[in-house]
């Protein structure tokens, strides 16, 4: 059950993040196909960080931005549930 658990729904939790990375991207001007794919690239080189050996918590930490986009969104994240989340994330990806 574990294992159904953290890898069969693993694709269904990171598709709606993606999604909204990807909207944020057409929002500012980008093609959706281009934007998609971005928003993927993003999620495979979180996930080559980690299996690389670095700890989420540190790659959390290291990834501030400027405008502090990461820590405002990470804060909503932590305050409300991932579909609030969707609509936010569209709106940072434009700070």
């Amino acid at each position: 059950m574990l294992c159904i658990t953290l890898d069969g729904s693993g694709p269904g939790l990171c598709a709606p993040i993606v999604e909204a990375r990807a909207d944020g991207g057409v929002m500012m001007g980008f093609p959706r196909a281009e934007a998609q794919m971005m928003a993927a690239q993003i999620m495979q080189s979180a996930g080559r960080m980690v299996l690389a050996g670095q700890p989420p918590a540190i790659i959390r930490e290291q990834m501030p931005t400027p405008p502090s986009c990461t820590i405002y969104g990470l804060s909503w994240k932590t305050e409300r549930s991932a579909r609030p989340l969707r609509g936010r994330f569209r709106r940072l990806l434009i700070c």
